[in-house]
């Protein structure tokens, strides 16, 4: 199991070729790896970067901006994030203490 950072890379005749073959057996893949796996190309995994998140939910805003904030650690990085996004509770921010969750 492994935690996928976006975006993937892979040739674009490669690509092609994987999703019209998806296309063609009514295959749903997990993500273009799993496509390109699938048509029998080896697919390399490379290190990438904890804090290079995707910015989709309010949830994943506030932790964007805990790492933009802070230059520690990634362990005390997410430690601050997390404390931080438990604030956010209904797509309301809570500033104050008292309104921790």
């Amino acid at each position: 199991l492994w935690q996928v950072q976006t975006p993937q890379g892979f040739r674009k005749e490669i690509l092609i070729e994987a999703n019209r073959r998806a296309e063609a057996d009514g295959f749903l893949g997990t993500d273009d790896a799993s496509l390109v796996e699938r048509i029998g190309v080896p697919v390399r995994i490379v290190q990438g970067e904890y804090s290079n998140i995707k910015v989709t939910t309010p949830e994943d805003m506030v932790v964007a901006e805990a790492i933009l904030r802070n230059d520690m650690g990634a362990g005390e990085l997410m430690k601050t994030a997390v404390h931080e996004a438990k604030r956010l509770l209904g797509g309301v921010v809570r500033r104050r203490k008292e309104d921790s969750v």
